[in-house]
């Protein structure tokens, strides 16, 4: 699991080790250096959902094994290097997307029945969007708008500067989605749907491309 830090840091935590068990080694790397720093370890967890907001990196659901997905949420102080938990999601989640949407985290991920807005003021949850459960979610947030995609269920957007209504931009999206993350370039997000296919999606036309 990575974050990128505003002042040219990568964050790495967690991630698998043999037999899809969880590790829970934390690393900070500056990327002008390249020197890399063991921080204090965290939970054992990977496919959790990172978000950087304030000097602080929160942490959502994850994987620990297997079986069990976390409910737990914590945050990373990075200039205090200390391990904070937060409120947990409403049920355990794994393959966990998070963004963040003004003073908000938006959440998203497996097993999750909706999109959901973490309050950092209020350390609360609130249900924006329902969605189907046991499919794997893509969350991205640009330009004032969220858009969501679920495998098997659609791809929906946003209104601009709002989160209370929502236009499907197509349906069933047959993509085999496994991977939650994507790069920005230009006016296109690109992605890997965790089978070495590679996706680019337009932002001006809302048209997908399959480049690889």
């Amino acid at each position: 699991m990575t974050c990128i830090i505003p002042d040219t840091q990568l964050f790495i935590y967690g991630g698998y080790i043999k037999e899809y068990r969880a590790r829970k080694d934390a690393i900070m790397i500056d990327l002008v250096s390249m020197e890399s720093k063991i921080l204090k370890s965290g939970k054992k967890r990977a496919g959790g959902g990172l978000a950087q907001f304030g000097g602080q990196i929160y942490i959502f659901g994850g994987i620990k094994n297997l079986k069990w997905n976390h409910i737990e949420c914590d945050k990373y102080d990075i200039r205090t290097n200390t391990w904070i938990s937060i409120a947990s999601l409403p049920c355990g989640s794994g393959a966990v997307c998070a963004e963040v949407f003004g003073n908000d985290i938006l959440v998203a991920g497996f097993w999750l029945d909706a999109l959901y807005s973490y309050s950092i003021g209020k350390n609360t949850y609130s249900r924006l969007f329902g969605l189907i459960t046991e499919e794997r979610k893509m969350l991205i947030v640009s330009e004032g708008r969220v858009w969501i995609m679920c495998n098997n269920f659609g791809f929906f957007e946003s209104q601009q500067y709002g989160l209370s209504r929502w236009n499907r931009i197509c349906g069933v999206t047959n993509l085999g989605l496994y991977m939650t993350q994507y790069v920005k370039f230009e006016n296109k997000l690109y992605f890997e749907d965790g089978y070495m296919n590679v996706y680019s999606f337009d932002l001006s036309t809302r048209k997908f491309r399959i480049l690889q």
